[in-house]
């Protein structure tokens, strides 16, 4: 019931949750194999990380607040050897899990151990055909590498739904069609897309940037892919096509939708700094000085929120908060039509994620 109550509170727009966040995304390290264009985390050569003993108590606390969905990635989470027991640990307190991946490292043995921790879902990055996806992770025989981990992952035992997503950009636009129907042949569970963002350690090369130029082929290609392929797509289609209205004025569309960063979900790095979102703008805290519920009812996380509401934060149109905030504004701006089409009640009580 103060799952519901809280969701409510937020629609009539409160500012202080009565829980904590229903959805965590958790990056364990910055650690990866691959060399990313569109992405710096494999640039940072030292870390600190929190140790899995203090991980499963803030999970533990996480879950004790009314957290629900905890989806980890990196880097490669892989690379870490207690990445399997966190992810079962997480999975065992009642969360539904994802774990999101380049691939590389999920051969047979992983595949089955990943199994076994009865996660719900994997995410496997696909940048387009061979030579696209390469040259995007910057390593060669990344391509084969994620399709096979495809492949290991549906051999393997009471596996997790496998999606692959893809992140959009000047280089692979013009294959996302292309690399949607691969997906599809390799008989994925789902696909997710989102464009390419710059900001900060996720910034992309100056070539990959996606401006109004590229709108009409954005366009034709998120036709193509909602016309021969919508099952497969589990967001709600209006946050698709929001994709050029966002390349076109971010601001705007910011400006639409009250983001749900903060008070619905939150961001956590490997060191423990928490921050609202991937965008990670500000920091409220950090768990290995203090708990979570001391950094998620302090003050500082307060006017975070209230900054928030007001649109004083940084445009994006990921999708661990985009499509939740359409779906909330619909609510509170009286749109609850849009809610009851065909597409949305499809999407609801199909539950692919």
């Amino acid at each position: 019931m103060k799952f519901y109550l809280n969701i409510a509170k937020f629609i009539a727009g409160g500012i202080n949750p009565l829980t904590g966040p229903v959805k965590i995304q958790w990056e364990l390290t910055y650690k990866c194999n691959l060399r990313c264009r569109h992405c710096h985390l494999w640039k940072i050569k030292d870390e600190e990380r929190l140790p899995l003993k203090r991980i499963k108590e803030v999970l533990e606390e996480l879950r004790e607040m009314g957290g629900k969905y905890v989806s980890f990635s990196g880097g490669e989470l892989f690379l870490l050897k207690e990445s399997f027991e966190i992810l079962a640990h997480a999975k065992s307190l009642g969360f539904k899990v994802a774990a999101n991946s380049n691939g590389w490292l999920i051969n047979e043995k992983n595949a089955e151990k990943l199994a076994r921790t009865r996660i719900d879902t994997i995410f496997f990055s696909l940048d387009g055909p061979r030579e696209i996806h390469d040259w995007i992770r910057g390593v060669d025989g990344a391509w084969e590498r994620v399709l096979a981990a495809i492949e290991n992952v549906k051999r393997a035992g009471e596996r997790p739904k496998v999606f692959v997503n893809i992140t959009l950009n000047k280089k692979n636009l013009p294959y996302l069609y292309e690399t949607v129907k691969l997906a599809v042949e390799k008989g994925v569970d789902g696909i997710t897309t989102e464009p390419v963002h710059s900001i900060d350690k996720y910034s992309p090369e100056d070539d990959l940037g996606l401006g109004k130029e590229e709108i009409p082929l954005l366009e034709e290609q998120l036709s193509l892919v909602l016309k021969d392929f919508p099952s497969y797509l589990p967001h709600f289609h209006d946050y698709l096509k929001m994709f050029p209205r966002f390349i076109e004025d971010p601001e705007k569309v910011k400006r639409s939708f009250r983001c749900i960063a903060s008070y619905l979900s939150v961001q956590i790095h490997p060191n423990g700094d928490v921050h609202p979102c991937p965008v990670a703008f500000r920091k409220i805290g950090n768990l290995a000085e203090k708990n979570f519920r001391e950094i998620w009812f302090s003050r500082d996380a307060e006017q975070l929120r209230r900054d928030i509401k007001a649109g004083n934060h940084p445009p994006c149109w990921f999708t661990c908060v985009g499509p939740a905030n359409m779906y909330l504004s619909y609510v509170s701006k009286g749109k609850v039509f849009k809610l009851l089409s065909p597409a949305f009640l499809k999407y609801v009580f199909r539950e692919k994620i």
